[in-house]
């Protein structure tokens, strides 16, 4: 018996299917249709309501043919549903992706206008083991975290109430007290000051960032129940 050579079991490349590769060179794509819609507040625009596409770039301030291009990239990625001649939001695209609702991610969306380019450099980052941006440094790590952190309050704060539900600190009656580092829009210790009414809160982070801590605590009327301190951790 005569055996093969790895080479010759190898498919020919007429088998082989390159849609792994063409899916990975293309992601960006629907990134992209996400960040332009949210940067021209299309869901937001279409909220409670079903649009055609000429109606929809009336209030988007857009051309009526690329609205309607972008709307049918948008259906792909089951962000929004037609209707005949008119488009409506999907559950989706309407519970986190209309600004003013709790669920809203368009600012963690629009993050990755920052990030992609950092990503992008990752060969350079192997080569030379510099970072693309240096966050142990207090004013690199601030200027990042500060436009970020309230963004960030609805994708985290559901995942901290599911948590703190399962952690069972008993009957408190007496004050608990919560020390929360680097706690940004504070979604983690807010969990633990709406599950046990008697906790109280000392929040550390950088100065601008507990500026928007501060904001996102108020708006859940918490805040007398929150010392913030400002530091370098």
């Amino acid at each position: 018996m005569v055996s093969q050579s790895p080479r010759s079991q190898s498919p020919t490349p007429l088998a082989l299917d390159p849609r792994r590769i063409l899916d990975m060179n293309y992601a960006f794509a629907s990134t992209a249709m996400l960040v332009a819609a949210v940067r021209l507040r299309l869901f937001t625009h279409m909220a409670y309501k079903v649009l055609t596409p000429a109606e929809l770039a009336t209030l988007a301030h857009t051309e009526p043919g690329p609205t309607e291009r972008l709307l049918k990239g948008l259906e792909v990625q089951g962000l929004v549903e037609r209707e005949g001649d008119t488009y409506r939001l999907t559950s989706l695209s309407d519970h986190f992706l209309v600004e003013g609702k709790p669920g809203y991610l368009g600012g963690d969306t629009l993050a990755m206008l920052d990030y992609l380019p950092a990503w992008f450099e990752l060969d350079r980052t192997l080569c030379t083991c510099q970072p693309y941006r240096d966050l142990g440094d207090a004013a690199t790590s601030e200027a990042f975290f500060a436009p970020r952190v309230r963004d960030l309050f609805p994708l985290v704060h559901p995942v901290a109430k599911r948590t703190v539900a399962m952690v069972s600190l008993g009957a408190h009656e007496q004050p608990l007290h919560v020390l929360d580092v680097g706690a940004g829009s504070a979604p983690w210790s807010a969990a633990f000051a709406q599950q046990y009414p008697f906790a109280h809160v000392t929040a550390v982070d950088l100065p601008r960032v507990v500026e928007q801590g501060r904001q996102q605590i108020a708006e859940l009327a918490m805040s007398d129940r929150y010392t913030w301190l400002e530091a370098d951790m």
